[in-house]
């Protein structure tokens, strides 16, 4: 399994041109969540890291 941060990575729920969802366990609270995770070819574009931020 994957660590970013607080989360252990469980499975890839869905992947678009843009961005990719995870299943995800947040370690702190011990409970799933869903990551959403902007696709790194996408970092350099300000106005779309910007939008997904809100």
């Amino acid at each position: 399994m994957i660590q970013i941060e607080n989360y252990t990575i469980e499975k890839e729920l869905s992947r678009g041109p843009i961005t990719t969802v995870f299943l995800a366990t947040q370690t702190a609270l011990d409970r799933p969540v869903l990551l959403k995770i902007l696709n790194v070819q996408w970092k350099g574009e300000k106005d779309l890291v910007e939008r997904f931020r809100r």
